[in-house]
């Protein structure tokens, strides 16, 4: 048993000749001594002291919004360390997350966010010596962002948002498009925007606000593709200034995502025909050709009146 690894005290094997006594569990080591026989000195034997330690629970998932108090993780409960205990966390948590370091609870309020992650929490008993057990547990995070920002052609739209259920966009999920196929005769300026917003709550709902760089002209109509067919729901959001507010539910209409909890749209503003036309040389010419031919026409009649005065 000399020099061997244990996770209980060994009883057997304890001396290769004379009687062993007890052993002794100590730290990260099992120690001993056996008799020394005719006369002889007494031996040290020692055998290492393999680590049981854990901690509990041994998974936590965290899913939390930018500007957002995420709920606090719980706090571990260590099994086989020797107090204090400490707790680090590998890689770095999120900007505005942090580890309590006494009971590894994470906390904060997310300023960034971050895809997936599995991070690794250790869990570091003090032992006698420089010697030291440790414990991992796992934590999976995900931040979501609540604000997507992209550029189109008529300039910078910014999508927030602004109320419901829905805990933030799908990474990757926000992006302005030109719309294929637009309906016949309408023009999208601020292209369309499309998303996937999760953590909804089945039947749950999402209020988007999205901002345009300028004031968005009277008669402009709002249009989704639904099923790759396009339908004007211009009664169905709110236009004001340079705002369109857009309100869907989980499941119901305009929701074009299957799962539920989860909640997806393409959908922007157009305006008929495009921007309004401006005449050319050859128009104002024609029109400056009428008015002349009606000045002479004039003319003509002022004269004969006069001549049959």
């Amino acid at each position: 048993a000399n020099g061997q690894t244990f996770t209980s005290a060994p009883t057997t094997n304890l001396c290769s000749v004379g009687s062993p006594t007890e052993v002794t569990s100590n730290p990260g080591t099992f120690t001993w001594s056996c008799a020394g026989s005719n006369g002889g000195q007494d031996a040290s034997c020692s055998a290492t002291r393999a680590s049981t330690a854990t901690v509990t629970p041994a998974t936590q998932t965290v899913s939390g919004a930018v500007g957002t108090a995420i709920t606090n993780t719980t706090a571990y409960t260590p099994s086989g360390l020797t107090n204090p205990v400490t707790y680090a966390i590998s890689p770095a948590l999120p900007t505005g997350l942090s580890l309590n370091s006494a009971n590894g609870v994470i906390s904060g309020t997310p300023t960034a966010s971050q895809a997936t992650a599995t991070f690794t929490v250790t869990a570091t008993g003090a032992t006698s010596g420089t010697a030291t057990a440790t414990a991992t547990a796992t934590v999976s995070i995900t931040i979501l962002a609540t604000q997507a920002t992209g550029t189109t052609p008529g300039g910078p739209v910014t999508a927030r948002i602004t109320g419901g259920t829905c805990l933030g966009y799908e990474a990757g999920s926000a992006r302005f498009t030109v719309p294929a196929n637009p309906p016949v005769g309408e023009t999208f300026p601020y292209g369309v925007f499309g998303f996937t917003v999760l953590s909804c709550g089945t039947g749950g709902r999402v209020t988007i606000t999205l901002t345009y760089p300028a004031a968005l002209p009277a008669g402009t109509k709002y249009w989704k593709n639904i099923g790759g067919n396009w339908e004007d729901w211009t009664n169905q959001v709110r236009i004001a200034g340079n705002t369109v507010v857009l309100t869907i539910t989980d499941g119901g209409a305009g929701d074009t995502n299957p799962n539920p909890g989860q909640i997806s749209d393409p959908s922007g503003p157009a305006f008929a025909g495009g921007p309004t036309s401006i005449p050319t040389l050859s128009e104002w010419g024609l029109i400056l050709l009428g008015l002349s031919l009606l000045a002479v026409v004039g003319w003509r009649q002022r004269q004969g009146y006069s001549q049959r005065g």
